[in-house]
């Protein structure tokens, strides 16, 4: 995905998305969730940098009730 494209879809230009890739300005708490989406990455993974291991097909443990 191109930075426009992601600018686009996020409603910012692409000069602000490239300061965030920076970290010159820092992204909108409100804005997480529909990067997290976009990006197709969990909050750790957007917040932490590190993509964690995926199974395909396979959302994670079931809960114990």
């Amino acid at each position: 995905m191109t930075q426009q494209a992601l600018a686009d879809q996020l409603g910012v230009s692409q000069q602000t998305l490239a300061h965030y890739e920076v970290g010159r300005v820092g992204v909108g708490a409100a804005m997480l969730p529909v990067l997290s989406e976009l990006l197709d990455l969990s909050f750790d993974e957007l917040l932490v940098g590190e993509v964690l291991a995926r199974t395909p097909g396979k959302r994670g443990p079931a809960m114990d009730l």
